[in-house]
């Protein structure tokens, strides 16, 4: 057993280690957590909005409540509107008012607690009653079944667009299909524009890819993304028989039963035959191939004659030269595609299809919230799950 060293010698080593000898980064400066492009515009928005009441209403300011009432006040009153309604909604008035105390605790220092939670309470109950601000403008859409087919009969069997390069229509339909099956917030699968110049997306080396033998004893491949996963029957002609389930990443560790209780989508439900767009796996590999992402496999029809082992996860290999790019990537940069690219492309194909206001992400997102829980467990899909876990943990 090595002998205990005293507090002299644990410092004493760390001077010798060279503690000492460039202290530059240690000064009395207070070290702010860093954030994102926007988030700084909008907290310094804030903390500007504050200075410019402050000088057109010389007083007590700071971390007077009363001044902090007449400031938001000013504030509900100076934001316009939308739908068609001139006043701002409550939630816009409480967000600008996050943004002010987020930017003042960044710039100045932190509002007491009681004090910005009696501001909140303001907005909710006297503001609320004094400027009628709506709790809500906008009803909550759903995007369905219906709508993820027509979207899909439109951009495979009836659309006109021509677009400056194939994999642009692939690429749509296959982040349509993520956020559809997986209830996911626009930045886990590309850049969200609140995350601007992050490259935070969904990267090659967060992606595994698989194929396993179903309870019929036929091929079947399977895809986690990130928090994700999905699964699909291969079946010979235009239809397949389409499955969904969700995970964590290959590495967290949880019960199968807990998982059966995370949102799915209602393109789910049922085993009966659907188009082939509907398969959620398809597009992946696609995308994968045209990349050259498969250290082994450079066809689909290499793929499909993949003949996997009985009751094992057969993996299939990426090339390293992959796994630090970005899924979805713009092809003349390699950067991560944008979503506000996404959120047009989206929308051009929804107006296309004929909606006055197309679905978005946001909508389908909803959809598989809302139906959290109501989709009972099945074997097949408790048995992949359990194939994922095994293999992954082995890797």
């Amino acid at each position: 057993m090595p002998k205990k060293k005293s507090p002299e010698d644990f410092f004493q080593r760390a001077r010798e280690k060279g503690s000492d000898i460039n202290k530059s980064i240690v000064n009395g400066s207070a070290v702010k957590k860093h954030i994102e492009p926007k988030t700084e515009k909008k907290t310094t928005r804030g903390h500007w909005g504050y200075g410019t009441d402050a000088r057109d209403h010389p007083g007590p300011h700071h971390y007077d409540l009363e001044s902090l009432k007449d400031f938001v006040r000013m504030m509900a009153y100076g934001i316009d509107g939308i739908y068609g309604d001139p006043k701002a909604g409550e939630k816009s008035v409480l967000q600008y008012w996050k943004d002010f105390t987020a930017g003042w605790r960044r710039h100045a220092s932190l509002i007491p607690p009681e004090i910005t939670q009696s501001v909140t309470n303001f907005i909710k109950i006297h503001l609320r009653d004094e400027l009628g601000l709506a709790h809500r403008k906008r009803l909550r859409s759903y995007g369905t079944t219906n709508h993820f087919i027509h979207l899909g009969t439109q951009l495979w069997e009836k659309d006109w667009q021509i677009y400056d390069k194939p994999r642009i229509r692939v690429d749509t339909w296959a982040k349509i299909q993520l956020y559809v099956f997986t209830s996911a917030r626009v930045g886990e699968y590309i850049e969200s524009t609140c995350r601007a110049g992050s490259g935070r997306g969904l990267y090659y080396r967060d992606m595994t890819f698989g194929v396993f033998r179903n309870e019929r004893g036929e091929a079947e491949f399977a895809h986690t993304s990130g928090a994700r996963c999905e699964e699909y029957d291969i079946d010979a002609g235009e239809k397949v028989r389409l499955h969904s389930i969700q995970s964590f990443c290959a590495t967290t560790s949880f019960l199968a039963a807990d998982l059966m209780s995370r949102p799915e989508h209602s393109v789910h439900e049922g085993l009966e035959p659907r188009p082939l767009f509907c398969n959620p796996v398809l597009t992946m590999l696609a995308r994968a191939i045209a990349d050259n992402a498969f250290r082994d496999y450079s066809t689909m029809e290499e793929l499909l004659e993949i003949e996997p082992p009985e009751n094992e996860m057969y993996h299939l290999r990426q090339n390293e030269s992959v796994l630090s790019k970005p899924f979805f990537h713009v092809v003349s940069t390699g950067e991560m595609e944008k979503a506000d690219t996404f959120s047009r492309r989206l929308r051009e194909l929804g107006v296309r299809a004929g909606y006055l206001r197309p679905p978005t992400i946001h909508d389908f997102r909803a959809e598989g919230l809302y139906l959290v829980g109501r989709v009972p467990p099945s074997p097949p899909l408790t048995r992949l799950l359990e194939l994922m876990l095994r293999t992954d943990s082995d890797r």
